[in-house]
């Protein structure tokens, strides 16, 4: 689910790593697969952002509204001092941001959107709205929550705006479908946001880890240890994390970030629930002394008791106890104060009644037993002010009563509330306390699904009380998969859960194609259920749902990185041209990921028809026609697995194929975005020197001939452009002329007109304007190549079309009057002639002009 239809990073030097990482949210659209940063969606009217729990949609939203915030201040300063001698005050140039007066964008929860006073929503009129957390706003799997948001919009003259979903919340076309109406423009592009790389998880971790160690050094005034021979300072961290099945959890910003604070403490968690426990105790410990000593003395409650000492299990406890409130309640929050309750229209259709946003302590109830510790755990960092409101009215209504924002706190994640609640929950299930069949009442929909705001809440329960709550896994297997943690289910749990997803796949196939795509579906294998496994395997499937039952198998062995261990029944399944290819490409992906270092073994390209190495086989017997791959996705994830550490870039070349700007895919996207990436610069040049005789460039300039000029906005043509920019801008320098002349043929008669993807590169007439020497020796080139034609005019001109349009360098007439002695055709020494004239006609007439 983290590509994108329609899913940044800082550089590693940023204090906040895990932050920075998601700062500018790397996407990717789900139709085509693109890849882009959340910076390139500012002038797109509007558009989703959908993400698993934790990947960032929250602190990337509020990034993005600082962004513009920034932007709107320093620009309303630059203009305003533009407009005086006098400096702005920045005091009132904040005050001024703080009411939405010269800010463009306004961060708010989807709850708040709709609840707040009309007369604070005419501020939002001509912003930018970021609406965070639909998941949690809507009551259920229908749409009317959707209408509510749509009617509102309107009411605002359709602002530009974002959302924020939960992936797993999203219902797709039919939530799409009722939201475009909103949008400026009608149109509602989906991203989601991407997971780490396994190089941005290693710069965060080492990051960490060289934090940490400074921090260390100034503290102890001693030399920094110095790191183990070999090894990153993270590299221990990351095995020690791989080896104990957290591979998934090192994808997810907030789940690193709380496994990084779980290390630093020298507790590393062996599974996802032991992570959540870690860091929930960290953030419920007081590490302030001046606090600690606080609570030496007594707490008062109802009773007038006094505890002056509460026990760490005690306060979680309480704070699961207060989240689990919360949640079914629907609450966001603790009001801190009477005054801060903010009444709103009750969110029942049916009921005139009024509930509040955020309830006091004493409206939760919490037991006697509790009671103090409640109180104490809503200081402990598990909780944060409510700061979001100063963008939106609740901070006038607060303002009106003279109370600070701080009046009203929530749980610092929701995902760590819908696990403090679930402990709760489950602790009271266990110990007999709550009938489970109450709980039912509350957390299940009239379609008897849980309600999408307590799917995380269900998740967690059933992973926390899989015993007593086993008949529960059949309404909604999904969110054990995706909210809680089936890595640590007893075998014969997660045999159960197994089925039940099974069940559900084959009762709802579309189910198969939306979840199935996420790295906790590694979670559901372990070695003692290889022979089931083998079975599902080995059972071809003729019917839809099974197939798509098949492919959550294939992805659950692909994200655990057991391919290995099926090695022949996943090439089986590969090789088995009766089923769909995009089940072939899943069970090719799920075969390559446990295969390890992919150039084990000697390796031959295309010439050789066997080898050692499978992989390169099968790339074999697809290019020989073998094996169809009418799509070429096969191809695609086979090249994207063996290059560059199998194939070269010269063997790699041998599978080019011709594509135009309508294919999209693993195969395109290997050429267009990956090989460049990927190939070492050293082997450029020769890359560049094949290209001319590969069948596919071939191809390319025979249409272009037919055509000229046409497709050159196409994928195919920006491969060529970005070959040939970095190759010249990388190794121009110290290449013949000749041979800089050939590679510039690569691009057609208009290379001006193409452009690239590399957009950090210079272009190719910067270059050339920068390098007036070099220029000059390709259109001696140009020269040369038309000397034995049998018209050197139109030869000339023909060849003169590969050099980039740019500005003639200063003394270009100079160099025109001496090539006319040395120029052994007559034809061409007259070229020469009327050029110079050109020159210097053209300077008489700017001297003249000046004069």
């Amino acid at each position: 689910m983290y590509a994108l239809t329609d899913s940044q990073r800082n550089a590693a030097g940023h204090r906040a790593p895990v932050e920075s990482a998601i700062s500018g949210g790397a996407l990717s659209q789900q139709t085509p697969e693109k890849e882009q940063a959340l910076e390139e969606l500012r002038n797109v009217p509007a558009w989703v952002l959908l993400g698993e729990p934790g990947a960032g949609k929250s602190t990337a939203f509020a990034m993005q509204v600082q962004a513009i915030q920034e932007q709107a201040i320093h620009s309303q300063a630059t203009n305003a001092q533009a407009k005086s001698a006098l400096p702005m005050d920045a005091q009132s140039m904040q005050l001024q941001v703080r009411e939405g007066t010269t800010t463009g964008a306004v961060l708010l929860t989807v709850a708040e959107f709709i609840h707040a006073d009309p007369q604070v929503q005419e501020n939002w009129k001509n912003k930018c709205l970021f609406l965070d957390g639909l998941d949690e706003a809507r009551g259920g799997s229908d749409n009317a929550m959707l209408y509510q948001i749509k009617n509102k919009l309107q009411a605002l003259n359709n602002p530009k705006f974002r959302l924020a979903c939960r992936a797993a919340d999203w219902y797709g076309p039919s939530d799409h479908s009722v939201l475009c109406g909103a949008s400026p423009n009608g149109q509602l592009p989906v991203y989601a946001l991407q997971p780490l790389t396994t190089a941005d998880v290693e710069t965060i971790v080492n990051q960490h880890i060289s934090d940490r160690e400074k921090q260390s050094t100034n503290s102890q005034q001693s030399q920094p240890p110095n790191p183990k021979s070999g090894n990153s300072p993270g590299a221990d961290f990351l095995t020690q994390a791989k080896q104990a099945g957290l591979d998934n959890v090192l994808e997810n910003p907030q789940l690193l970030q709380l496994l990084l604070k779980a290390h630093q403490q020298g507790q590393l968690p062996t599974n996802k629930k032991e992570l959540y426990e870690a860091a929930c105790k960290q953030l419920v410990a007081e590490h302030n002394k001046a606090h600690r000593d606080k609570t030496r003395g007594a707490i008062s409650n109802p009773t007038g008791s006094a505890n002056p000492a509460i026990l760490e299990e005690t306060k979680l406890q309480a704070a699961g106890y207060v989240c689990a409130m919360l949640l079914l309640g629907n609450y966001q929050g603790v009001a801190l104060d009477d005054e801060a309750v903010t009444p709103v229209q009750q969110r029942a259709v049916d009921s005139a009644a009024s509930t509040p946003l955020y309830c006091t302590l004493q409206q939760c109830e919490p037991p006697e037993d509790l009671w103090l510790a409640a109180q104490a755990v809503l200081r402990t960092k598990l909780f944060k002010p409510a700061t979001t409101q100063q963008e939106h009215g609740n901070a006038s209504h607060l303002a009106n009563v003279g109370l600070p924002l701080q009046e009203q706190i929530q749980p610092t994640h929701r995902t760590m509330a819908e696990y403090l609640a679930a402990r709760w929950l489950a602790n009271q299930i266990t110990h007999k306390k709550l009938s489970a069949r109450r709980l039912k009442t509350l957390l299940l929909g009239f379609d008897k699904k849980p309600v999408a705001g307590l799917r995380g809440l269900y998740g967690w329960l059933l992973t926390l009380c899989p015993t007593e709550l086993c008949n529960w896994i059949s309404y909604d297997a999904w969110a054990v998969v995706q909210y809680g943690d089936a890595n640590s289910l007893s075998d014969t749990h997660l045999e159960l859960l197994l089925e039940k997803l099974r069940e559900n796949i084959q009762t709802h196939p579309d189910m198969g194609r939306e979840f199935v795509d996420t790295t906790y579906l590694g979670t559901l294998y372990r070695p003692t259920l290889q022979t089931q496994f083998t079975n599902w395997l080995q059972n071809t499937p003729t019917e839809e749902a099974d197939k798509h039952w098949l492919n959550c198998v294939l992805n659950v062995l692909r994200y655990a990185q057991q391919g290995a261990h099926f090695a022949t029944d996943l090439e089986q399944l590969v090789r088995n041209t009766r089923l769909p290819e995009w089940l072939r490409t899943s069970a090719l992906q799920a075969w390559l990921a446990g295969r390890g270092n992919p150039a084990t073994g000697h390796v031959q390209p295309v010439q050789q028809a066997t080898n050692t190495n499978p992989a390169l086989n099968l790339l074999n017997d697809i290019h020989h026609h073998k094996l169809p791959d009418p799509t070429r996705e096969l191809m695609g994830v086979l090249l994207e697995h063996l290059f560059p550490q199998v194939l070269s870039g010269i063997e790699a070349l041998q599978y080019l194929q011709f594509f135009d700007g309508t294919n999209f895919g693993c195969f395109v996207n290997f050429w267009y975005r990956d090989f460049l990436k990927k190939l070492p610069s050293d082997q450029l040049p020769a890359v560049l020197d094949a290209l001319p005789h590969n069948p596919a460039s071939q191809e390319w300039h025979r249409l272009q001939q037919l055509n000229p000029g046409s497709g050159n906005d196409s994928d195919f043509s920006s491969f060529f452009y970005d070959l040939v920019n970095q190759g010249v801008q990388t190794h121009g320098q110290n290449i013949a002329p000749t041979t800089l002349f050939d590679w510039l043929g690569l691009l057609g008669k208009y290379p001006h007109t193409i452009s690239g993807l590399n957009n950090e590169l210079p272009t190719l007439t910067d270059w050339f304007k920068e390098n007036p020497a070099i220029y000059k020796n390709l259109l001696s080139v140009c020269y040369q190549q038309s000397r034995q034609a049998n018209n050197p005019r139109q030869a000339l001109y023909k060849n003169s079309q590969r050099l980039p349009e740019i500005a003639a360098p200063k003394d270009m007439g100079f160099w025109h009057l001496q090539q006319i002695d040395q120029e052994p055709c007559e034809a061409l020494a007259k070229i020469h002639l009327e050029k110079q004239l050109q020159t210097y006609s053209l300077h008489s007439t700017r001297l003249n002009t000046t004069i």
